[in-house]
């Protein structure tokens, strides 16, 4: 049996015309399925959640953090959104909490430390 891996990353966003993340994703010659999640509060947790429903056997989700020069990968999921520059629909959200009675953090059950 062939586990069924999904690997998502965002749009373009902040005016740019590309986004590593889709970059890297578009290069991947695999059988996996590929998705993008746009850069929008509103649009990207319908989105994952179509995404859940699809019960994949691993999920990598991939970002672009334009500060790093370098892959990384995070330990931690903090419970909260907001940026410094709005979505692609114009929304700007300073930080506020996604799951008000979610947990403040939570940790990635794969060893990163590889």
């Amino acid at each position: 049996m062939t586990n069924k891996i999904i690997m998502t990353a965002f749009e373009p966003f902040d005016g740019r015309e590309t986004n590593i993340s889709l970059e890297v994703l578009k290069a991947i010659d695999s059988d996996i399925i590929k998705k993008t999640i746009p850069v929008s509060y509103q649009k990207a947790p319908i989105e994952i959640k179509k995404i859940l429903e699809e019960k994949p056997d691993i999920l990598v989700l991939t970002g672009e953090a334009v500060s790093r020069n370098k892959l990384t990968i995070e330990k931690f999921a903090y419970n909260e959104e907001g940026a410094k520059i709005p979505d692609n629909d114009g929304l700007l959200i300073e930080k506020e909490l996604i799951n008000p009675n979610g947990i403040a953090k939570y940790q990635s059950n794969v060893d990163v430390d590889l």
